[in-house]
């Protein structure tokens, strides 16, 4: 007999918000699934606008179990915690009401790869729409900027989770003993819109097993909530650093500037902290990997000191050389000659705006934001 699996979709307000449709979407997706022990449950945060009415017309869709139910809750993480402890089986999904899963094969897949492997739980790629379902490209992550494969729309991002979120908790399937194992969200109120990172590094601190299908499983609308800046962000990185990193931080400039450029004190301390965990399902090589070539990256191209031409002081060692250009004494620009005789163009001397490669064929791509092609030039390279 299939295990059972149970969806869980937190709602409020949704006529108020004009997401009927989106909610429709949502709901469509999980009862097309080709999975079919599926119970889907819908909780209402005691909406006043006519949502609870609403939501019961689909307590029947393609022989999928929907049980709406209407309670008070302190924040959607309380109503998500609320909802796998009462209702949830073997096996839980969460599901936004703003996004749908990406087609009717993901939890059939999902379940067939996790009781292949004996994983806790499951991730996926993710699909970012606008309000019209149009595809778009969002930000890519800090950590595309070092290394092309760290992306938060593909691939398995665990490597890099003490910099930000490694993956959509949504659209995820996970045993039921991940929740209890990490105490389900926590602390909501302190960490905000962030806990679901919070929540994703405690898995690993966990030692939960852990598998990446190079899929799509999840369709992700932006301007969502979850969409915005909340700056409890910071408050999950200072729970993770806390760990191993012995300076003071007094503010959030100096947490962007240690997750972004960090100093070999912070490498230090995560590496041996890391080690000290001894956990059985991280990948360490390819963290440590990482981490090395965040170190050799700041080597080869320093900060400059009051100038706006700094070549690197030691060129028999690299051929890595840069510009920076102030407009009104503002950082503005900053290119970085790299060894293929390309270069790196930084907008704000931080952002990734422009990318130039050279290929086997002698041609220059252009890639604007570091990952989309542009136009190719043929050159010829003394």
């Amino acid at each position: 007999m299939q295990a059972k699996v149970t969806v869980v979709s937190v709602v409020k307000n949704l006529i108020k918000g004009r997401r009927e449709e989106y909610f429709k979407q949502m709901v469509e997706s999980v009862s097309q699934q080709t999975y079919k022990n599926i119970e889907h449950i819908i909780v209402d945060g005691m909406s006043d606008d006519g949502t609870w009415e609403f939501i019961n017309n689909y307590k029947s869709k393609n022989n999928i179990i929907v049980a709406c139910y209407r309670q008070t809750d302190l924040n959607p993480y309380d109503a998500m915690n609320k909802a796998i402890k009462k209702y949830g089986g073997e096996f839980i999904i969460l599901l936004h009401s703003d996004d749908y899963l990406y087609d009717e094969n993901v939890i059939e897949m999902q379940i067939k790869y996790l009781e292949m492997t004996g994983c806790d739980y499951v991730s996926g790629d993710t699909v970012f729409v606008d309000n019209n379902n149009n595809q778009i490209v969002p930000y890519l992550g800090i950590a595309h900027f070092y290394d092309n494969k760290y992306s938060f729309l593909k691939g398995d991002n665990t490597d890099v989770f003490w910099m930000e979120t490694s993956f959509n908790h949504e659209g995820m399937l996970m045993k039921k003993k991940c929740f209890e194992a990490v105490g389900y969200f926590s602390d909501a109120e302190f960490y905000g819109t962030s806990t679901d990172f919070k929540f994703e590094v405690d898995l690993i601190f966990k030692d939960l097993k852990h598998l990446h299908i190079p899929y799509n499983f999840l369709c992700f609308r932006i301007g969502g909530v979850s969409s915005k800046h909340d700056p409890r962000f910071y408050n999950v990185l200072e729970y993770i650093y806390s760990k191993f990193y012995f300076k003071k931080v007094h503010d959030i400039t100096e947490y962007d500037k240690l997750r972004q450029h960090p100093d070999d004190l912070f490498l230090f301390g995560l590496k041996n902290y890391l080690l000290s965990l001894k956990l059985k399902n991280f990948n360490y090589e390819s963290c440590f990997h990482f981490l090395d070539v965040m170190k050799n990256k700041q080597r080869l191209i320093p900060e400059p000191v009051n100038s706006v031409y700094q070549p690197d002081p030691s060129p028999e060692k690299t051929r890595y050389s840069q510009k920076r250009y102030r407009v009104f004494g503002i950082p503005l620009i900053k290119k970085i000659d790299t060894e293929d005789g390309g270069a790196i163009y930084k907008l704000f001397w931080h952002w990734m705006l422009l990318r130039v490669t050279v290929d086997k064929k002698n041609r220059r791509i252009y890639k604007l934001f570091g990952r989309l092609p542009i136009f190719k030039i043929y050159l010829d390279i003394r």
